[in-house]
């Protein structure tokens, strides 16, 4: 799930093949485009773009691709330009014409826009799955294995890691919110604060009450809710929460 800078959100649908956009204006939950495979990660790639990794079943079994989706005021269209992926994606993120795929074994993939040309990898994590980018802190967040949470500046390259208190495996979904504020969900929707130098400053949790089985979250930070995507049997089920401060 991400978030469009006019607060329109949109949902990679994994089990109907299909990407669903929440509507700002109208509060209606469309189907906007139907892909071939499923959409496993989305991300948005700049204000107009949104990036989808899509899990295609073959002959040789599954297989990933890069697509993008042209976010037009009445529509959406799927961009011609692709990229078959040479190994699996355990998480996605995009910035300043980079995009960054995790594998999710220990490798951080960079492909360089436009055309998707291989950049560079980063093959020092364990089990990692992307969470985000923090653009105000220029830093990609990735959960590292048992070491936690890893904090990569891509403008320096300095790197720094945080130890979590809960275990990483039982971690469903996430989502990076700019001014590092990082939501994530285990067993329960935490809420972290990420200090200017990458420092865990604080961690606290919500009570969703009776929500279950989250498929999906993020953040709006302009009006402070958490949106919440839910499945009951083949029916995604989207929600919005106000996040009381506290």
């Amino acid at each position: 799930m991400c978030i469009a800078k006019n607060d329109d959100i949109f949902i990679a649908d994994y089990e109907n093949m299909s990407l669903k956009c929440l509507r700002k204006q109208d509060g209606g939950l469309v189907t906007g485009i139907k892909f071939e495979g499923k959409p496993c990660h989305i991300c948005m790639l700049g204000d107009n773009e949104v990036l989808v990794c899509l899990e295609e079943q073959s002959f040789f079994g599954k297989q990933y691709k890069l697509a993008s989706v042209r976010v037009d005021p009445n529509q959406l269209r799927l961009n011609h330009n692709s990229k078959r992926l040479s190994h699996n994606c355990g998480g996605l993120a995009a910035n300043n014409n980079k995009v960054y795929v995790s594998d999710a074994k220990k490798t951080v993939h960079v492909y360089q826009l436009p055309g998707f040309s291989s950049y560079s990898t980063e093959p020092y994590f364990m089990n990692c799955r992307i969470m985000g980018f923090s653009k105000d802190m220029n830093t990609l967040l990735v959960i590292n294995g048992e070491k936690g949470l890893y904090l990569w500046n891509v403008n320096t390259e300095s790197k720094t890691s945080e130890k979590f208190e809960f275990p990483i495996d039982k971690i469903q979904t996430f989502s990076v919110v700019d001014h590092g504020k990082v939501f994530l969900v285990d067993d329960q929707v935490r809420e972290i604060q990420i200090s200017a130098t990458r420092k865990v400053l604080s961690m606290k949790t919500h009570d969703l009450g009776n929500v279950v089985n989250i498929q999906a979250l993020c953040y709006n930070s302009r009006d402070k809710t958490l949106i919440i995507a839910t499945r009951k049997s083949n029916t995604l089920i989207v929600r919005k929460i106000e996040v009381l401060e506290h």
